[in-house]
């Protein structure tokens, strides 16, 4: 992932009114999900 597009989802986070904390638990948790289907 680009980090440009990193800073497009964090801006559109922060617009939309979301706590930075959650949207980072979000990404943890999908990464999390994957790395347990794919481990």
């Amino acid at each position: 992932m680009k980090n440009s597009t990193l800073n497009e989802m964090v801006k559109r986070a922060v617009k939309e009114g979301l706590a930075v904390e959650e949207w980072i638990l979000g990404t943890v948790e999908e990464k999390v999900e994957k790395s347990s289907i794919n481990g």
